[in-house]
């Protein structure tokens, strides 16, 4: 009896950590205003200025290799932090695999880093969606998401070639958005911080 009592007080810790950051996924959030940023207009998108370093984190990669975005200084990165069951995760994940086909290359990144998912699951998300151009990273202890501060996903922050965040969003983009592009391709031409 002591047991199943245990394993019931357990199963309702998790359903309300997991209610909590579901929950967080899809509040409303005041909107920011639109700022400029690198020849574009951006809507949600919080700058950090000064650009501020990002706080160590690790996360698994393909091959079950461990990485850190030290992997991907000297080119501007985009994290993208998400999970299989985020409703807009996957209403933004299609755009956001395009911009990658577009734009990824020695200067450029698209980074997307399942939250709290397994292999199986995150990797059967993408191929739903279609998505096969984003470079997919995994972290099941959603660790970077607490080191990143992330208060919800999806979210996203914008890093320049020095490794440190210019900026960040949370909740979904349109990455097809001409203004969005236009910041990024502004960082982008920018070879030196």
């Amino acid at each position: 009896m002591k047991y199943k009592l245990v394993i019931a007080l357990l199963a309702v810790v998790a359903l309300a950590g997991m209610t909590a950051v579901l929950l967080l996924s899809f509040r409303d959030t005041p909107a920011a205003p639109p700022i400029t940023l690198a020849g574009g207009t951006l809507r949600n998108f919080t700058v950090s200025d000064p650009p501020k370093p990002v706080p160590a984190a690790s996360f698994q990669m393909a091959g079950n290799t461990t990485a850190d975005l030290g992997k991907f200084r000297g080119k501007v990165l985009l994290v993208n932090l998400w999970a299989s069951w985020c409703i807009p995760c996957r209403v933004e994940m299609p755009a956001l695999d395009r911009l990658a086909a577009d734009l990824d290359g020695p200067d450029f990144q698209v980074l997307a880093v399942a939250e709290h998912d397994g292999w199986d699951k995150a990797e059967g998300f993408l191929n739903q969606v279609g998505a096969h151009h984003v470079v997919f990273g995994l972290d099941t202890t959603m660790k970077s998401a607490f080191a990143w501060g992330a208060e919800g996903l999806p979210a996203t922050l914008l890093i320049d070639r020095q490794g440190r965040e210019v900026g960040r969003m949370i909740g979904p983009t349109d990455w097809g958005a001409p203004a969005v592009r236009a910041v990024i391709r502004g960082l982008i031409d920018k070879k030196t911080g």
